[in-house]
């Protein structure tokens, strides 16, 4: 993909039948390989939802699981306002925000 000034990145796509997933918000205690993660503990499909604040940890932007602010690193202005956000319903249904 190439931007606008000119610089380019790699975008990865895939497309999952909903029904066959159950979806769940997990905050690894320290940073980890994802597929090492996923290795230790017999999760066959995951994809990084975020990001980190390398000298201490700490997630990137607003973290809330169940309703509960958790503690994490907002972003400068004016990204902080624009961020991407993934909501899962109590009955576990997936919506956009």
């Amino acid at each position: 993909m190439t931007l606008p000034d000119r610089a380019g990145t790699t975008l990865h796509v895939a497309s999952y039948d909903r029904s066959a997933f159950a979806v769940r918000l997990v905050v690894l205690d320290r940073p980890t390989q994802l597929v090492r993660w996923c290795a230790e503990h017999r999760v066959r499909n995951a994809i990084v939802g975020g990001f980190f604040q390398r000298s201490d940890s700490l997630p990137l932007g607003q973290l809330r699981i169940g309703g509960e602010r958790l503690p994490s690193v907002g972003f400068a202005a004016p990204w902080g306002r624009a961020g991407l956000r993934a909501h899962r319903r109590r009955d576990g249904a997936n919506r956009p925000p």
